[in-house]
C-alpha cells in the first residue's frame, strides 16, 4: 500500500523515474499476490497503480483497470444486503472512480 502510494506522490510531483520504480515494486508484488491478501485497501492500491500507468502511457493500465474491476466486483459481491452494496459502489470513491474509468475504457 506504501509503495502505491509513493508511486501516486512522486508522479504528481513530477519524479516519473521514481514512480516508476515504486510502481515496478507494487507490480511485481501483485504478480505473486494477486488477491492482495492482507491489504486493508486493494482497490487503492490497484486504482492507484493504474491512475500511474496512465498518466505514464503505459499500455499495462488496461490489464491493471480490468484487475481493479474484478476485485471491484469480488468485494462488492461479499456484500449481501443489495442496499449496502449500492451504497458502497455510490460511495465509496474507489468503487466510483473504477466505475467511471470502465465506463470509457475502449479494448
Amino acid at each position: 500500500e506504501c509503495r502505491a502510494a509513493l508511486a501516486v506522490v512522486n508522479q504528481a510531483a513530477g519524479n516519473i523515474g521514481e514512480a516508476r520504480r515504486h510502481l515496478d515494486s507494487v507490480l511485481k508484488y501483485l504478480e505473486k499476490t494477486p488477491g492482495l491478501g492482507g491489504s486493508e485497501h486493494p482497490l487503492r492500491i490497484l486504482l492507484s497503480c493504474y491512475l500511474v500507468l496512465v498518466q505514464a502511457g503505459d499500455r499495462r493500465k488496461t490489464r491493471m483497470l480490468l484487475a481493479a474491476h474484478e476485485m471491484l466486483e469480488k468485494i462488492s459481491a461479499q456484500i449481501t444486503d443489495p442496499r449496502l452494496r449500492d451504497a458502497f459502489l455510490a460511495r465509496a470513491p474507489e468503487a466510483r472512480q473504477i466505475a467511471k474509468e470502465m465506463a470509457v475504457l475502449e479494448i
